[in-house]
């Protein structure tokens, strides 16, 4: 027969071993669900920044090619008095 101290001692043993591999498997999960949070936190911001800055940007997009549309019928109009001015200069 075996000494029951013994195989109290190996019982033991293995029970520290499995404890400790749920202790191991149990901060892998808080990590997973750590990083899970951040990634959601990151995410939420991100939305958050698209929302208030994508408006603001398209708005400024909006208004720089309003004033270069505008530079371009100016530039137009001034192509057409240099023309008119040179036909003139040259009729003369």
């Amino acid at each position: 027969m075996s000494d029951p101290s013994e195989e109290f001692a190996v019982a033991l043993k293995e029970l520290q071993q499995v404890s400790e591999t749920i202790r191991q498997g149990a901060a892998y999960f808080e990590a997973q669900a750590q990083a899970g949070q951040a990634i959601a936190s990151v995410t939420e911001g991100a939305k958050e920044y698209i929302k208030e800055v994508l408006p603001a940007t398209t708005q400024h997009l909006l208004n720089v090619a309003d004033i270069v549309d505008g530079a371009v019928i100016d530039q137009t109009a001034a192509v057409c008095k240099l023309n008119n001015a040179s036909k003139a200069i040259f009729q003369v």
